[in-house]
């Protein structure tokens, strides 16, 4: 049987509450409570040491939702140099009907950017759309 939805995707961050305020604040999106992880059945799966703990914080847009958690411990950070072909990389897409308008806000909150300039139109074979990316500071990543 072939996969049939997707739940969400989770992504790993420095500062929970920075990136939790970056996608409410600066994208608009709905940011639920923060919750406790302290599963010793999820840290196995995950290959975590024993204690480590997590906080996490669902980000909703529609019925599509980003679990942002972050570990205690931390772990190692990411690399300050990165490109989109790094094994780490992740990628989040997200639409918009006026990206002129969702730059011109996103600016407001220095993200470090991966695209230079402007928004790019992108070729045909990628749909032909405009787009950018971008890595937001303090641990925070967005592309």
């Amino acid at each position: 049987m072939p996969v049939t939805r997707q739940i969400r995707v989770s992504v790993t961050v420095a500062d929970l509450a920075g990136t939790a305020a970056f996608y409410r604040d600066a994208l608009g999106l709905e940011v639920g409570a923060v919750q406790a992880l302290a599963d010793p059945a999820w840290n196995t799966l995950l290959g975590l040491d024993r204690g480590t703990t997590a906080r996490a914080v669902d980000v909703k847009l529609g019925q599509h939702e980003i679990k942002l958690v972050a570990f205690d411990p931390p772990g190692a950070p990411y690399p300050t140099a990165r490109a989109s072909n790094d094994q780490w990389f992740e990628h989040v897409a997200l639409v918009t009907g006026d990206i002129d308008a969702v730059w011109a806000r996103l600016e407001k909150y220095s993200p470090g950017l991966i695209t230079k300039g402007d928004p790019v139109l992108l070729p045909p074979n990628t749909g032909s759309v405009t787009a950018f990316s971008s890595a937001i500071r303090k641990g925070i990543r967005w592309s």
